[in-house]
């Protein structure tokens, strides 16, 4: 039952973060370099790849 309710949590954050980042690069598209860069939406910011963040 719990984790049920993680699963679904985190498929809610999960579209949270994908549509954040789909929105801040459509406003780069738009502002271009006038826009400041936000950290946790860098590449760097992402984790190597075959890791898990918990």
């Amino acid at each position: 039952m719990v984790t049920k309710l993680w699963a679904k949590r985190e498929e809610q954050i999960r579209g949270v973060v994908d549509s954040t980042a789909g929105m801040y690069g459509d406003l780069q598209g738009i502002a271009g370099k006038s826009l400041h860069e936000i950290e946790g939406l860098s590449l760097a910011a992402l984790p190597p790849s075959g890791e898990d963040e918990l």
